[in-house]
């Protein structure tokens, strides 16, 4: 298992990308000023504007599910485990994606 400083390390990365991305969605998601007579060109860039900003905000949303998850599993000590064949998670794949739950190795006849 992993110690406790590599945890600790792990939570306060998984605390501070947790707060970036809610910043992210909350700007995302705050209210624009609307205008009053827009132009076609504009209404066509406004659309794509939205149509991008859906996308980045499932993505955020997403995000925001795996770090709820990996703090879920620190907290009932099932963090850093494999989902396909229950072998740890190497340290270097939690430090860099520390919402990992994969081992990166083939799992069950399986890629990940």
């Amino acid at each position: 298992m992993y110690s406790d400083e590599f945890i600790s390390e792990i939570k306060e990365k998984l605390n501070n990308e947790k707060k970036r991305i809610e910043e992210k969605i909350r700007e995302l998601t705050d209210p624009e000023d609307h205008m009053d007579n827009p132009h076609w060109d504009e209404t066509a860039n406004d659309a794509i504007e939205d149509i991008e900003q859906e996308a980045y905000l499932r993505i955020y949303r997403e995000l925001l599910d795996k770090i709820d998850i990996a703090m879920s599993k620190i907290q009932n000590n099932t963090y850093g485990i494999c989902v396909e064949c229950d072998k740890e998670i190497p340290k270097e794949s939690l430090e860099r994606e520390p919402w990992a739950e994969h081992c990166g190795k083939i799992c069950s006849g399986k890629q990940s």
